[in-house]
């Protein structure tokens, strides 16, 4: 009896390892969603990461020490499609990934680190195979596929992190966080880079496409990152929910120039604006004005997202109109681990904004998940104190954290993400409506 109920508990441990799922209903619809891990169908081991813990895999031997916040790219060079993909039987998928290394000076500590890169690389799914991806970690220190790092520009001389990608026509629009110093305080400021991919064929076309536009949130809020666009081909205002405390609204009428929903605006006229004029026209009253909030956190007794709550990727929308945000969120935790006084879990969290909206505020969400999608289970996820390897190898414990994802029709999603701020994998969210 004790050796069945033993296996009853690995079988019910082995379940919630490999499918999260949570039903509700809006309207006449019903909705079940699930998020089930891939990683090549081996949750023993991350997808792309420097450790080399499996034989004769590449994916495994990044020149880098860490490798996470991993976007999805939709534009992949031609040069790399005719190599991986010539006759057109696999899945090629680029992705944007933060990379960073030790400080020389602390090389034993594992948490003193230096700056952040974005650096460019692909995975290649052989027969369109989701479970049997490989990742290419050797070209992330090729110099041809950086993107943007410290060396870029002046405004992010401390790094360049956290990036989300959406592809507008032929233009791919990469919002990020450059880091510098203000005086003796660390400042995040959310930026922007873009690409024309009308003329690029090469890694070294892609190198060369890149602008860097500078931050676009404006000068007088002083702490900004972690943006997903929510667009819409058809309209003229496209909104942009930013933030890692709570999550706030800007909008742009052509996708450079950005301006904040503050509670005493409407969103026509702040939209107006570019981020550049509000900044030296209305700093000080931008400064003294609460900004307009898409979701806030929640009471910590009840809730998994009640220290933070920061942007996912871009908003997709689904079969029936409406649209999926994924946010990241986390909560305080008492897990032991070995990373001084750190005491916080991140989770992922969900709401179904309204499909009619002409424009978006907390009124547009028509559900917000009451409980995780996508919790810290796997030991490189964990990197607690329960694993003695990876309780030395991770950078953040208790982390998973998504920013790039990209649909597959029929409400399934491929969602790359990363475990303690060090490593990468990937699973499948899947959305069922009746």
């Amino acid at each position: 009896m004790v050796k069945l109920l033993i296996c009853i508990i690995l079988i019910l441990n082995l379940n919630l390892i490999k499918s999260n799922e949570l039903k509700f209903k809006i309207s006449e619809n019903e909705y079940t969603i699930t998020m089930e891990r891939l990683n090549n169908g081996n949750n023993n081991f991350p997808l792309l990461d420097s450790f080399k813990l499996q034989a004769n895999n590449p994916s495994d031997e990044s020149a880098w020490l860490y490798n996470y916040n991993v976007a999805y790219c939709p534009f992949v060079p031609a040069e790399i499609i005719k190599q991986y993909n010539p006759t057109n039987t696999n899945l090629i998928i680029g992705a944007a990934v933060r990379v960073q290394n030790l400080t020389t000076n602390n090389p034993t500590n594992i948490y003193s680190v230096g700056a952040s890169s974005i650096v460019f690389t692909f995975g290649v799914c052989e027969n369109q195979d989701i479970n049997n991806c490989k990742f290419n970690a050797t070209n992330l220190s090729d110099p041809d596929y950086l993107i943007t790092g410290p060396q870029s520009s002046d405004f992010q001389y401390i790094g360049a992190e956290d990036p989300r990608i959406v592809m507008v026509n032929q233009t791919i629009y990469m919002y990020y966080t450059a880091v510098n110093m203000n005086g003796t305080n660390t400042r995040a400021q959310l930026a922007l880079a873009t690409c024309d991919t009308s003329l690029v064929l090469t890694i070294q076309d892609f190198k060369q496409c890149w602008e860097l536009h500078g931050p676009i949130i404006e000068e007088s809020i002083f702490w900004s990152k972690s943006a997903g666009l929510l667009y819409r081909e058809d309209q003229e205002t496209q909104y942009l929910f930013y933030g890692d405390t709570d999550i706030f609204i800007a909008t742009t009428k052509d996708l450079i120039n950005y301006s904040t929903l503050f509670n005493n605006q409407s969103s026509s006229s702040s939209s107006s604006s570019s981020s550049s004029s509000s900044s030296s026209s209305s700093s000080s009253s931008s400064s003294n004005s609460q900004r307009e909030t898409l979701i806030t956190t929640r009471d910590p007794s009840n809730y998994f997202d009640s220290v933070l709550v920061e942007s996912g990727p871009e908003p997709l929308q689904l079969s029936d109109g409406n649209w999926l945000y994924l946010y990241n969120s986390a909560q305080q935790v008492s897990t032991p681990n070995q990373k001084p006084n750190w005491d916080i879990q991140y989770n992922l969290g969900f709401v179904i904004l309204n499909g009619t909206n002409q424009q978006f505020n907390s009124n547009s969400i028509l559900y917000r998940s009451p409980t995780p999608l996508f919790s810290p289970t796997l030991e490189w996820e964990l990197c607690d104190d329960s694993s003695s390897f990876w309780s030395t190898h991770g950078l953040t414990p208790l982390v998973v954290f998504i920013e790039g994802w990209l649909p597959l029709g029929n409400d399934q999603f491929l969602v790359l993400y990363q475990g303690c701020d060090s490593v990468i994998g990937t699973s499948l969210i899947t959305v069922k409506i009746n």
